[in-house]
């Protein structure tokens, strides 16, 4: 199972992907996604994946120079699934939002030297969110954001675990998550 994230605005937000930096954009639908990352050409990273891509054409890969260039967010309107969700917030407008690269906002000091990769990949995505929340909170007031496994939308939010963030006082560190029923509130 997998945590899936809301975020919800007084005013509407602008959907899509935000944060990204690509390199080279497939001009017909994406079948590969490629990071360099301390590759010399794409020929060169094409040579290490494991998997038969013969039928793929250089039109239908994506292509980042670094982890950080392929961690961004992605902000999309509810589905009928998921709409239950809504009740965990005050504000009007709902959206699901997860990290593009990854699975979860979710930052450890112990990964930082077991898989330094991901580590950054991870802290770039979290520096997204607070990046998309500070430049849209302005429009619409306080933000929030609620967590919970696939599936569990209406389950009841656990109250001890919510939280507020100022964000003109907020450090991120080495550590950071969002946990599971867990709402958040995020202030100026």
């Amino acid at each position: 199972m997998s945590y899936t994230y809301f975020i919800s605005s007084k005013k509407e937000l602008p959907l899509g992907q935000f944060g990204v930096n690509k390199k080279v954009s497939a001009t017909k639908t994406t079948k590969v996604t490629l990071f360099l990352e301390g590759e010399t050409s794409i020929d060169s990273a094409l040579k290490k994946i494991q998997f038969d891509i013969s039928n793929i054409t250089s039109d239908e890969i994506d292509v980042y120079n670094t982890i950080e260039d392929i961690s961004g967010l992605v902000i999309s309107k509810l589905n009928e699934y998921n709409k239950m969700v809504e009740k965990h917030f005050e504000n009007e407008y709902v959206y699901h939002i997860h990290p593009n690269f990854g699975s979860n906002f979710f930052l450890n000091h112990k990964s930082k030297i077991y898989d330094p990769l991901s580590y950054r990949g991870d802290k770039k995505t979290i520096e997204n969110l607070f990046e998309f929340i500070k430049e849209n909170i302005d429009k619409g007031g306080p933000m929030e954001m609620y967590t919970c496994w696939i599936g569990e939308e209406a389950r009841n939010r656990d109250e001890k675990l919510d939280k507020v963030i100022k964000l003109s006082e907020f450090v991120l560190g080495n550590n950071f998550s969002i946990e599971d029923r867990q709402y958040v509130r995020f202030i100026k």
